[in-house]
């Protein structure tokens, strides 16, 4: 995926978007696999280990531990993304790419900017 990312901003790409959503399969295994020390098979194993940054640090916040564990892997993607790919972070901090963190809410359809 990093790859893909790369290429698109080497080929012009001007905006970078990481889109949670409202009620995420992944955020929710990876709540109840933490709260019950459970585990998952296979490659959702991957998603749930991922995740875990994401709902640590929600867990600090007043509020619902699943939209502020979206919201908060949303913000982690979005770091992950300027630390991991020098073509990337390159590209932010030059402005010649936007890169943003948003929210997808399912029952309305509204995208919330979050970054």
């Amino acid at each position: 995926m990093l790859g893909s990312l790369e290429f698109g901003v080497e080929e012009g790409a001007k905006l970078i978007m990481v889109l949670g959503h409202q009620n995420c399969g992944a955020v929710k295994a990876a709540i109840q696999t933490m709260q019950g020390n459970g585990h998952v098979e296979e490659h959702i194993d991957f998603l749930v280990q991922a995740t875990k940054p994401a709902v640590e640090n929600a867990r600090l916040h007043p509020g619902d531990l699943m939209d502020n564990t979206v919201r908060a892997n949303v913000l982690l993607q979005v770091d992950s993304l300027k630390s991991s790919s020098s073509i990337i972070s390159h590209a932010t901090e030059t402005s010649s790419v936007g890169l943003v963190g948003a929210r997808y809410d399912l029952g309305t359809g509204l995208v919330e900017i979050i970054t």
